[in-house]
C-alpha cells in the first residue's frame, strides 16, 4: 500500500464514528445489496438469503460501506447506532 494511501485510510479511520449494526431479519427481502456493499459485515443465508450479521460492531474503517448497505437496502432492515 502506497503512503497516500495509508494516510487516506488513517483519516478515513479517524473521522469514522464507533458504531453498532442492527439488522431487522422481518423486513429483509434477500436483495443482497448490503452483503455487495459490506461482506466483511453481512452475509446472507444460504436457504432463505436473508441478511445475517457477521460483526455487530465493526471497525470504523468499515463505516462508509455499512452506510452505503444502509442506502441501498430496499427495505430499510440494516440500522446503524453510532456511539
Amino acid at each position: 500500500m502506497s503512503a497516500n494511501a495509508k494516510a487516506a485510510t488513517a483519516d478515513v479511520v479517524k473521522d469514522a464514528p464507533r458504531f453498532e449494526v442492527k439488522i431487522h431479519t422481518d423486513r429483509c427481502i434477500a436483495a443482497g445489496h448490503c452483503v455487495a456493499a459490506a461482506q466483511e459485515v453481512f452475509d446472507q443465508n444460504e436457504t432463505s438469503g436473508i441478511v445475517e450479521l457477521l460483526k455487530s460492531n465493526p471497525h470504523p474503517s468499515l463505516y462508509a460501506a455499512v452506510k452505503e448497505a444502509v442506502h441501498k437496502c430496499p427495505t430499510a432492515a440494516i440500522e446503524i447506532i453510532e456511539k
